[in-house]
């Protein structure tokens, strides 16, 4: 990506993704008389599936770690500073924009034009004339939805925001790549029309924003799911003998149904054998299977996959039923 006038002056960044197409570095470059200087590489590292940045390095130093915390605030580490600015919080509004930016003491850091010196947006992403781009990440900004660390080009005049799988220009309220999922959105490149209720995170589809907050969920939940709530109906599903349990336990489980009875309707004494281990390691209690290391494991992956492809099925059922 480059910006440059006719004298061959400005700046322009390069990118390397993974299969995932998640960005895992950014290489900044100033343009002087047609040359090119090297001007910041950052490196970005993740803990999970997901495409928001756990951490940021400048080669072999981590210079920003990322922790999400309740309520969608974004936490930043800055080893390399001390005192009140090595954390900063980043405080969405409702829409998942950055809203405030606070140090570690909680002093408002905010240079925006709304009350409190908050940052304001238009639906589509822009700036509102007379506000300003969140300090809250280096040589970017984690701005209109900040919350889903969605990096804002702060350096460039049309402010492109790296959108997923494309690149979206909140100016013309369109993308610049085709979209590689046919159907969902009128065209090819334009966003969903309704910004403030809907998203396209990934740039590959709009979704209505309650389905967009239940799929962050689950991927934020992903483990404590597995290994808590889902357990006991996805262990159930398992048996070889009882008969009374079904997957429609798990479903119930992970609809948010009546766990309790679920787990009182078949009963641990009427489960003769849980396969968790394989025919040569059955036991004969849930409790008993799920108290094993491999038992805990295997009980996690399933309640996780349940609940995922749970939240996947709502999701395609809706957005069917808008679109047809």
């Amino acid at each position: 990506m480059t910006q440059r006038d006719s004298s061959g002056n400005g700046i322009a960044m390069y990118y390397n993704r993974d299969v995932q197409g998640r960005i895992v570095a950014r290489f900044k470059n100033t343009l002087a008389n047609w040359n090119a200087t090297a001007a910041g590489d950052y490196y970005y590292g993740y803990t999970a599936s997901g495409d928001t940045p756990d951490f940021v390095k400048d080669g072999s130093t981590v210079i920003e770690k990322n922790i999400q915390l309740p309520g969608g605030v974004l936490m930043t580490i800055k080893p390399a500073q001390s005192g009140n600015a090595n954390k900063q919080y980043s405080l969405p509004n409702i829409h998942g924009d950055t809203l405030l930016t606070t140090d570690a003491a909680g002093t408002n850091t905010s240079t925006g034009n709304g009350p409190a010196s908050a940052f304001t947006y238009d639906p589509f992403g822009n700036i509102v004339s007379g506000s300003t781009f969140p300090a809250n990440a280096d040589q970017a900004s984690f701005g209109w939805l900040g919350q889903h660390e969605k990096f804002s080009e702060s350096n460039f005049a049309v402010v492109p925001i790296q959108m997923g799988a494309r690149v979206y220009i909140p100016g013309i309220a369109r993308f610049l790549q085709v979209d590689p999922v046919e159907g969902g959105t009128p065209n090819n490149y334009v966003y969903p029309t309704d910004p403030i209720n809907d998203f396209d995170l990934t740039g590959e589809f709009g979704m209505p924003s309650w389905a967009t907050n239940a799929g962050r969920w689950v991927g934020k939940n992903a483990d404590t799911i597995g290994a808590g709530i889902t357990v006991a109906g996805a262990g159930v599903c398992i048996v070889a003998t009882a008969g009374a349990c079904t997957v429609a336990v798990v479903a119930a489980a992970a609809a948010g149904g009546a766990i309790s009875a679920a787990i009182d309707g078949t009963g641990a004494k009427k489960v003769k054998a849980v396969r968790w281990f394989g025919s040569t390691k059955n036991y004969k209690t849930l409790a008993k299977a799920i108290s094993k290391g491999a038992g805990k494991a295997r009980a996690k992956a399933i309640g996780k996959d349940t609940v995922q492809s749970y939240v996947r099925s709502k999701i395609t059922d809706r957005l069917w039923s808008k679109w047809r």
